[in-house]
């Protein structure tokens, strides 16, 4: 199971963008795309919002991130049951130094 790390904070940037495009990620169809991000001190999460109009459709996109330190995400896990085996930096298995932007747990259910 993979988080992000306090660190990812650092590099996260709240902003207010317009841009227009042909065509790409959102939509096959030109569009044009407004987004918003935001950190939320209070609760350590993060918002990129992204509002989405088309010639056909307005959508709205949301995307939370909860920021963890090694002890919150542990925590956290151990809270349904699980037990830690291994904590790491990224799910590639680098070793756990805490200055990454992820954190990778590999838990297992607790007997």
């Amino acid at each position: 199971m993979d988080v992000l790390n306090q660190s990812y904070r650092n590099s996260f940037e709240e902003k207010q963008s317009i841009q227009y495009e042909a065509g790409g990620f959102w939509s096959p169809e030109p569009y044009v795309v407004i987004q918003k991000n935001k950190f939320y001190e209070e609760t350590n999460n993060t918002l990129e919002q992204y509002l989405v109009i088309t010639e056909k459709n307005c959508d709205c996109y949301s995307i939370w991130n909860q920021l963890y330190s090694k002890e919150t995400f542990i925590k956290e896990v151990e809270k349904s049951g699980l037990k830690l085996i291994d904590i790491f930096d990224d799910v590639c298995g680098k070793a756990f130094t805490g200055h990454g932007e992820g954190i990778c747990g590999v838990f297992k259910k607790a007997e």
